[in-house]
């Protein structure tokens, strides 16, 4: 069956007014007429390496796999993500970005500083201006978050976790700290950008052996990294189009996801474009061409099923509910008072 992964949908819809809402009538139909389930894997990465058959560690070892497609020859050694990312202080939460633009050059200065203070235990390298990496000793001991999980969220809750977990909170108070001073966030911030004031480990693991993917699968999206995970699993990968075409497997996986980045800068605009492309391009053609399809919200844990019978349900009027569903709620984190911008407390 046809795989439309859409992180962020369901969010989306009910960011929007009632009034807006009506203006994208093919989604309304898929929702109202559709068949609604839970979803087990609660983000993008879960789905994908699960789908695909790569083998877990603590975290999916997506560092290992997408270093050795920046060419940066893992080896058999343990990598860790520590992507640069800014974090600013919201009310009384923490909240996370990673619309930095760094050049080359910024981001080779910033790895350098690092690498003199820490040494080996905590030295980027800058394989990508916005995908840095470590290689660490031996197993951290840590679970963590990947990046795409923590943008626009309070990250309380999504830091690391485990026996190693207290050790790698230091390091990275450590190292907020030194880039609060490196005189490269002070010319970024004079210029109106944002500081890259920390960094967020995630993804850890070796690489792993290449699973046993059926070869007919087709992979369709924009993203580095989860393109990265596909081709190392021997899927052919495509970029994304606008709109569905026929042309595309029945059992093609196409992660559109627009509509989780314009949500998480609170873009209202760039939320109804995406949406009305999506309801247009792919959700209107694909009804209208009686394909079977599944549209998943991993960030809401929620699949959509779509048979060509479910159009004649006219009982089911084709509308969105005013108010989200207990399940489609975004997860509020705990209200924590007092947060310096290094997310410490006195």
């Amino acid at each position: 069956m046809l795989q439309l992964v859409v992180p962020g949908l369901f969010n989306s819809i009910h960011a929007l007014s009632a009034a807006r809402q009506n203006s994208y009538p093919a989604l309304a139909m898929l929702l109202a007429r559709g068949r609604h389930q839970p979803l087990e894997d609660k983000c993008v990465e879960d789905l994908i390496c699960r789908q695909f058959g790569i083998s877990r560690e603590t975290d999916w070892p997506i560092a290992a796999i997408t270093c050795a497609f920046d060419d940066g020859r893992p080896g058999n050694d343990y990598w860790l993500r520590t992507d640069p990312v800014h974090i600013h202080v919201h009310r009384d939460k923490l909240i996370l970005t990673d619309d930095l633009t760094l050049t080359t050059d910024e981001a080779q200065a910033f790895c350098d500083a690092l690498a003199r203070h820490f040494g080996e235990v905590l030295a980027p390298r800058p394989l990508q201006p916005d995908r840095w990496y470590i290689r660490v000793a031996e197993d951290p001991q840590i679970r963590t978050a990947p990046l795409s999980q923590a943008l626009g969220k309070h990250i309380d809750p999504l830091l690391p976790q485990g026996p190693g977990a207290m050790h790698w909170r230091k390091l990275m108070n450590e190292a907020q700290m030194l880039l609060f001073t490196h005189p490269l966030n002070q010319d970024r911030e004079s210029r109106g950008l944002p500081t890259v004031n920390s960094l967020w480990p995630w993804g850890g693991g070796t690489l792993p052996a290449v699973p046993d993917t059926p070869g007919n699968i087709e992979f369709y999206g924009h993203d580095f990294t989860y393109r990265a995970l596909a081709k190392f699993s021997g899927v052919e990968v495509h970029s994304l189009p606008d709109e569905w075409s026929a042309r595309m497997k029945s059992n093609a996986l196409c992660l559109i996801d627009q509509l989780s980045r314009h949500w998480q800068r609170n873009d209202l605009t760039g939320l109804e474009s995406a949406l009305s492309k999506l309801d247009t391009g792919w959700i209107k053609h694909l009804i209208q061409s009686s394909t079977a399809f599944r549209i998943d919200d991993p960030s809401e844990k929620v699949s959509v099923l779509w048979h060509a019978l479910d159009r004649w349900k006219f009982w089911r009027r084709p509308e969105f509910a005013t108010q989200p569903e207990p399940n489609f709620r975004p997860a509020m984190a705990e209200t924590r008072p007092e947060i310096d911008e290094f997310g410490n407390r006195p």
